[in-house]
C-alpha cells in the first residue's frame, strides 16, 4: 500500500482506494469498477505472486480484438505448497466441467477485462472466482495467456479448503442460474 500511496503522489492517474476493513476481491473490483470512468479493468493481487510485467502482455491481446472482453492470466508454474496446488486444480476441474467456461486457473487474480460487462452481472460476493464464465456467456471470447508466478512476498492466503469447498459448491450452482438467465435474453 505505501508504494502505491507514493506513486499516486507522483502520478494522477494512480489513485488508491481502500475499505474500512478487508471485504474480499470481489468487492474490491467492484468498488473499482463503480469509481472509475475507464472501460477495461486491470486485476491484481497486492500478495506480488504475480509479476506486474504480464499485464502489458494480457492488455496488448486484449486490444487486438473487438469481441474479446476478457483476458486472464493463466499460472503454469505455480509457487505454491502441493496441498494448494491439488486443491486448486481441483476446484477448477469441477467448475469447468459444470460451468464449461475454459479457463484452467481462475483464480489466478491477474485480468484484463471489460468494466461494463462486469457492472452489467449481477454482484455477489465471491464473483472474482466466476469473471471467465460469466463473460462467456455474456458474448465474450476469452483469451488466456501463461503468465509469470511468484512465492508469496507479503500477505497470507485467506483461502483454505474449509473456508472455499462448501461456498465454492454453492456459488457455482448460483453462477448456473446467473448464466441460464444471461442465456434466456
Amino acid at each position: 500500500i505505501e508504494k502505491i500511496e507514493q506513486y499516486s503522489k507522483k502520478i494522477d492517474k494512480i489513485i488508491l482506494l481502500k475499505h474500512s476493513k478487508n471485504f474480499g476481491q470481489s468487492k474490491c473490483i467492484l468498488t473499482a469498477a463503480r469509481f472509475t470512468s475507464s472501460e477495461i479493468l486491470v486485476t491484481l493481487d497486492a500478495d506480488c505472486q504475480n509479476n506486474p510485467n504480464d499485464i502489458k502482455k494480457l492488455l496488448d491481446e486484449y486490444i487486438k480484438y473487438d469481441d474479446v472482453k476478457l483476458v486472464g492470466g493463466i499460472r503454469r508454474k505455480r509457487k505454491d505448497n502441493i496441498f494448494k496446488k491439488v486443491s486448486s486444480r481441483t476446484a477448477n476441474f469441477i467448475r469447468r466441467i459444470i460451468l464449461k467456461d475454459d479457463c484452467t486457473d481462475t483464480g489466478c487474480s491477474l485480468k484484463v477485462f471489460d468494466r461494463n460487462t462486469f457492472l452489467s452481472l449481477p454482484y455477489f460476493n465471491g464473483i472474482h472466482r466466476f469473471i471467465p464464465a460469466l463473460y462467456k456467456y455474456s458474448n465474450s471470447r476469452n483469451i488466456f495467456i501463461d503468465v509469470d508466478h511468484r512465492l508469496r512476498k507479503s500477505g497470507e492466503s485467506k483461502y483454505g479448503f474449509n473456508n472455499r469447498f462448501y461456498k465454492g459448491i454453492i456459488d457455482i450452482f448460483r453462477v448456473r442460474k446467473i448464466i441460464k438467465k444471461i442465456r434466456n435474453k
